[in-house]
């Protein structure tokens, strides 16, 4: 049986109206490499700045009150502030106004919504924490690797757990 949530989802991707026309796949990859790579350079750049501070950091050969910012959580709360400005730029440009012909139902979540979401959004947040936490220790080539074998592991255990088939679009 076909829900309407099903039927609302099959509008949205099949429209072919002219007012919808969708950026090219090569664009926005390009995009998210450029967005990954600055990220993780900016806060390997911010971890190894040195200022001078009130408590003692031992290092033996700088002054010791000369220490590096190495504050991942810091660096954490700065990326989740600067995905919440995003926000107010969604709907100030009238991006999340709902369509009503797409979509009557506008765009609030639903209860049932936000209890799947809040797991698998904390455990987004501990990997962001973990992650920053370990670019203190370690050189920004080795942490984007790492980083990029999150797709490799994720369609193993996609294939040997859940028992999924893999094809070229995944």
């Amino acid at each position: 049986m076909i829900t309407e949530d099903e039927i609302v989802r099959d509008k949205a991707i099949n429209s072919d109206g002219p007012e919808k026309k969708a950026a090219s796949p090569v664009f926005w990859a390009s995009i998210m490499l450029l967005s990954g790579t600055c990220t993780t350079l900016f806060a390997k750049v911010q971890f190894d700045i040195s200022a001078k501070g009130l408590d003692t950091c031992n290092v033996g050969d700088d002054d010791e009150y000369n220490c590096k910012f190495q504050k991942p959580w810091f660096s954490v709360l700065e990326m989740k502030c600067a995905m919440a400005l995003c926000a107010p730029i969604f709907y100030g440009l009238g991006w999340g106004r709902p369509d009503s012909q797409s979509d009557p139902r506008g765009h609030s979540p639903s209860a049932e919504a936000l209890k799947a979401v809040w797991l698998p959004a904390l455990l987004d947040l501990l990997n962001t924490v973990l992650g920053n936490i370990g670019l203190v220790w370690v050189s920004s080539s080795i942490y984007q690797m790492t980083r990029g074998s999150v797709v490799i592991f994720s369609a193993i255990l996609s294939v040997q757990w859940l028992g999924k088939t893999l094809r070229s679009f995944h």
